[in-house]
């Protein structure tokens, strides 16, 4: 499990971090690029990264993610729905 920080940090102790700004997210996913290999992970997945409490829209997020780690030619399951409380079903394969 590797967490991905696309947010700018929380300005006082107790209180929620700032949005997601897009130049964290390319960071984040340019950083996560080398460890996406088939010989380091037995699975890869990834959240609709920085959409939550980040407040971006998918629609800006989604080509980035393709951008940074879509031609490595290894399964990423990217889950695109979020329900409180219930198990994610539907992955959306990346690459292949």
């Amino acid at each position: 499990m590797i967490n991905l920080l696309t947010q700018d940090s929380a300005e006082h102790r107790g209180t929620h971090p700032g949005k997601a700004t897009l130049e964290y997210v390319n960071h984040a996913l340019r950083a996560l690029r080398p460890l996406v290999h088939p010989e380091r992970a037995v699975s890869r997945a990834l959240p609709r990264l920085a959409t939550g409490v980040g407040g971006r829209e998918w629609d800006t997020v989604h080509p980035l993610i393709d951008r940074h780690l879509g031609d490595l030619h290894t399964p990423i399951d990217v889950y695109t729905v979020y329900r409180k409380g219930y198990q994610a079903e539907e992955p959306v394969a990346l690459a292949e």
